[in-house]
């Protein structure tokens, strides 16, 4: 009785392990390594920062994202000389590739 309890558990351990493990769900897109979202991180700052120097710009009113270096501005400024001056300070922060002005004149 004991042989045959001994000789079903290992049948039934032996058709386990030969089950194929089942997909995992795919993992989501990432903007980047850790790295790159670290340096993006820095990117923002060094923007963020070069805009509070700019006394012509409300920088407060102006909100900047990087994404592996490419830094967008979006916002609302009051006239077009700040967003031209606000893209030409993120186009001159250190690690900026290329800058996307959404910046947009207050109605």
């Amino acid at each position: 009785m004991l042989t045959a309890v001994a000789t079903a558990l290992a049948a039934s351990l032996l058709v386990a392990c030969n089950k194929a493990p089942e997909p995992t769900a795919p993992t989501p897109a990432s903007s980047g390594t850790v790295g790159t979202q670290i340096d993006d991180a820095v990117i923002t700052s060094n923007v963020k920062a070069a805009l509070l120097g700019e006394p012509d710009i409300k920088s407060l009113d102006i909100s900047v994202d990087t994404i592996k270096g490419e830094v967008k501005l979006t916002g609302l400024v009051d006239n077009q000389a700040q967003i031209d001056q606000a893209a030409l300070v993120a186009t001159r922060a250190s690690g900026t590739t290329s800058v996307r002005n959404e910046l947009r004149i207050k109605p």
